[in-house]
C-alpha cells in the first residue's frame, strides 16, 4: 500500500487515486484484521480503529501502523518466548555453542 501511494506520487506529482488505495487497504483488513481472518486476533479496538480510519479518512501510508506494532507485540511477548522454552531452542542454542556461555 504505501509502495502504491509513494509510486503515484512520485510519478504524477499528486496523491493516487483514493478509491484504489481504499480498496486495496480494506482488502488488506478483511485479509488479516476482519472476524474472518485465519489469523491470530487483534483486540476488537484496534480493528475498528483501522476500520474507521480506512473508511472515513486520506490514504496515508500509516493507516496499518497500529496493528503492525501490535503484531509485533504479540509475537514478542507470546509465540517468542514460547520458542524460547521449546527443546528445539535448547538444541540451536547447543549447536551454536551458545548454552554454556549464557549460564
Amino acid at each position: 500500500l504505501q509502495a502504491k501511494v509513494e509510486a503515484d506520487e512520485a510519478s504524477t506529482g499528486s496523491s493516487p487515486d483514493t478509491e484504489f488505495v481504499r480498496e486495496m487497504a480494506l482488502n488488506i483488513f478483511d485479509e488479516y484484521l476482519s472476524e474472518s481472518s485465519r489469523l491470530p486476533c487483534f483486540s476488537s479496538s484496534l480493528c475498528q480503529q483501522v476500520w474507521t480510519t480506512v473508511s472515513t479518512a486520506r490514504p496515508s501510508a500509516n493507516w496499518f501502523d497500529d496493528a503492525e506494532r501490535e503484531a509485533y507485540a504479540m509475537l514478542e511477548h507470546t509465540c517468542y518466548r514460547e520458542f524460547q522454552r521449546s527443546d528445539y531452542y535448547a538444541q540451536c542454542l547447543a549447536e551454536l555453542e551458545i548454552a554454556s556461555r549464557q549460564k
